[in-house]
């Protein structure tokens, strides 16, 4: 008799109130309790033990060597064969190293990104053809998620519906203790079926490598069993997570207007809507692994041979690891949840479905339909403990646009429609898109990419924020002359004319406003745009606010005149006049406020500085460039979790060249830690942080790094790549 079969160890609570039926209506009131009574239970009806808080269900899947995946007779197994997510290493290592040449973040975006927008664009039809009260389940995310697994895997060809049959025959096998006939002739017909197609496809593998996980598989040499089981594998885990990930973040939304309208108007949002919503609503919910050897967890002792559930549902909702857990909030730093797991068997298409469904579907989903909504909002039924979401859910929307195109940035071309003379050395620019849809939703914060000619046929950009209304027809921006600058600010004061056509990028957001009951915005120079949308959105809103306007003299000082209209809400100080400024006079006693602040780098190190009195996440800064770091360099040990791979970083390396260096891709930008592209998660060590995105706060917490410019203090650094 197995150790999960005999009564609990001493010690550990037995929570035999709980039941199957409960958990799949409606798991978090029982998991927080449990999560609150202890940190681990004997659960009877899971006949397993069940692990509550967020560090030990991590330190559960990261620890392979004491909390195995491999488990003989398991359904799993009986129903596709023995696949990695069934391996430890080193069995696993190959199979996941040959899965992920076609999963890296650059593979994704490089050639599954396409692949997924035209995908979209067919459901998106069919969606549309449907008509309003639609099921956005089976009319669209089910069918979508179906065709992006079938082009990853290497079956492109195989149609929507005969995936989604395979994947439901194959969940149901999995579940299913062996007795039911009627499952397990629907399996042996799947299996049969798929691996017919394999055939074909493994007859036809001296063609050119195609970029998908079944040919990586061939490359690699993997055995035919090998192959057939984890492309089962993908197409039965690989459909309910985005699916349920889409349909879950429409009916949230739906829940969170003032957050639907935020990310409707700034679609680079939804990327963090994806991330709230498998961290709020995990698609899986619990991981299943057996102890190799007798463990403490949380202070209580595991036998040998036990059955182990790490609760991904509690975890993800753990209050140690999260501020307000229980709340939808696309504000937070959900970087590091759960939903995906972690360590060797977190999930390899983690990317692949933030890409799918953050970057394309929900993006172009809100695109295409104005008033997007539930039909029901409140009677909408999630089903599910293991796996958990919406199987249904009708929609309904008020118009349908026409699609916009997605993929790669594609710049718009604008033309200069007035250019006057804003203050002294500051000139102020409107830009009117030459399309006839008018320019693209943006955000207080947000800024331009303009794209300027040069004398060589060749072109520089340069960012400016918005200073306008995301209500007017036209974009505003307003640049400084810098006598020492790139040639920017020059080319605008001294050749850009009304009339002129140049190209820019749309609106990004790095710098958002978020909720709060009042602001206090600082703002030095020309450090104002920014903050002058962000002021009329406070005002609209009915938020208290004030601003600390810092220049040299009052003629170099633009948008004056409109700050007169908010009377003594606004502080100006030129230094020609007062002197320098205390900043600790004027932001004394912060608390349950939010400051927003852009200028030169010395008011900003300043405030940095004072803010250590303040509230973690008080301060938010927005910089011209990047820090420059006098740390010195040194040399140090780069372990990769997921791929075991391990590299030496040099002292004149930086991380990003370290990886590229052993022909590992990853996402990067600006290259100087600033845009938080790279940002990565960091498992074991200790960053030295030399970003300028980053907070205080999260640089205390270390969980994330930007290894674009960042490096390490210990010796040795572990992030999850």
């Amino acid at each position: 008799m197995s150790a999960s079969l005999l009564p609990p160890a001493p010690g550990i609570p037995v929570a035999d109130a709980v039941t199957l039926e409960a958990l799949n209506r409606d798991p978090w009131p029982v998991v927080a309790a449990l999560r609150d009574e202890a940190p681990v239970h004997w659960v009877p009806a899971l006949n397993r033990y069940l692990v509550m808080g967020f560090d030990d269900c991590r330190f559960v899947e990261t620890r392979p060597d004491i909390f195995t995946a491999v488990e003989d007779r398991h359904p799993v197994d009986r129903t596709i064969g023995r696949s990695m997510i069934r391996k430890d290493d080193p069995n696993h290592a190959p199979e996941r190293h040959a899965a992920n040449r076609a999963l890296r973040i650059k593979v994704v975006a490089d050639r599954w990104r396409p692949v997924f927008e035209e995908n979209t664009r067919v459901f998106l039809d069919q969606l549309i053809a449907a008509g309003p009260g639609a099921d956005l389940s089976a009319d669209f995310a089910a069918p979508l998620a179906a065709s992006n697994v079938a082009a990853l895997v290497g079956l492109k060809d195989v149609p929507a519906t005969v995936v989604l049959r395979w994947s439901t025959a194959f969940m149901a096998g999995a579940a299913d203790p062996g007795a039911d006939v009627s499952i397990r002739r629907r399996v042996r017909e799947a299996n049969a079926e798929i691996d017919d197609v394999i055939a074909s496809v493994v007859a036809g593998s001296n063609r050119a490598p195609d970029g998908t996980i079944l040919a990586a598989m061939i490359d690699a040499g993997m055995s035919l069993e090998t192959q057939r089981a984890n492309v089962k594998l993908a197409i039965a885990g690989g459909i309910n997570e985005p699916k349920h990930a889409l349909t879950n973040a429409v009916w949230a939304l739906a829940r969170h207007r003032e957050q639907h309208d935020r990310a409707v108007a700034d679609p680079t949002l939804f990327e963090a809507v994806f991330e709230e919503i498998v961290r709020w609503l995990p698609p899986v919910g619990v991981i299943s692994r057996r102890t190799t050897c007798e463990v403490e967890i949380a202070g209580v002792t595991i036998p040998e041979g036990a059955q182990i559930g790490a609760c991904l549902h509690s975890a993800n909702r753990d209050p140690r690891r999260f501020t307000a857990p229980d709340a939808f909030d696309i504000d937070r730093d959900s970087v590091g949840h759960l939903a995906f797991g972690a360590g060797p068997h977190m999930c390899a298409g983690r990317w692949a479905a933030q890409c799918a469904v953050g970057q394309v579907a929900l993006p172009q989903l809100y695109a295409r339909f104005s008033g997007l909504r539930p039909v029901d909002s409140e009677g909408a039924a999630f089903a599910g403990w293991t796996f958990r979401g919406l199987e249904t859910l009708p929609v309904t929307w008020d118009a349908v646009r026409t699609p916009r195109a997605t993929g790669a940035v594609v710049p718009l071309e604008v033309t200069v429609v007035d250019k006057s003379i804003a203050a002294e050395g500051v000139c102020a620019v409107t830009l009117r898109p030459n399309s006839a849809t008018g320019p693209l939703p943006w955000q207080p914060g947000a800024h331009l990419t303009v794209e300027f000619p040069t004398s060589d046929d060749a072109s520089v950009e340069r960012q400016y924020s918005l200073c306008g209304s995301p209500d007017e027809p036209d974009y505003r921006i307003a640049v400084r002359r810098e006598e020492a600058g790139r040639g920017g600010s020059d080319y605008v004061h001294s050749r850009l004319a009304v009339g002129d056509r140049i190209r820019i990028s749309p609106p990004r957001n790095n710098f958002v406003l978020y909720p709060a009951q009042r602001y206090r915005f600082v703002a030095g120079g020309i450090g104002i745009t920014p903050i002058v949308p962000m002021i009329a959105e406070a005002h609209r809103r009915g938020v208290d606010w004030s601003l600390l306007y810092l220049g040299r003299a009052r003629r170099g000082m633009p948008f004056l005149d409109w700050l007169s209209a908010f009377g003594d809400r606004v502080t100006v100080w030129p230094s020609a006049e007062f002197g320098r400024v205390r900043l600790a006079d004027h932001l004394s006693e912060v608390a349950g406020e939010l400051v927003y602040a852009c200028g030169p780098g010395a008011l900003l190190d300043e405030l940095e500085e004072l803010s250590q009195q303040w509230p973690a996440d008080t301060l938010h800064v927005e910089r011209f460039a990047a820090r420059v770091s006098d740390l010195p360099n040194k040399d140090f040990r780069l372990n990769l979790a997921r791929s075991g791979i391990v590299l030496d970083v040099a002292a004149e390396q930086t991380i990003v060249d370290a990886l590229q260096s052993a022909g590992i891709e990853v996402a990067t930008s600006c290259l100087e830690g600033t845009c938080r592209t790279c940002e990565t998660t960091v498992v074991a060590g200790t960053p030295c942080h030399r970003d300028s995105a980053l907070t205080e706060a999260e640089k205390q917490r270390s969980m994330t790094m930007m290894i674009c410019v960042s490096r390490s203090q210990t010796s040795e650094l572990t992030l999850d790549l």
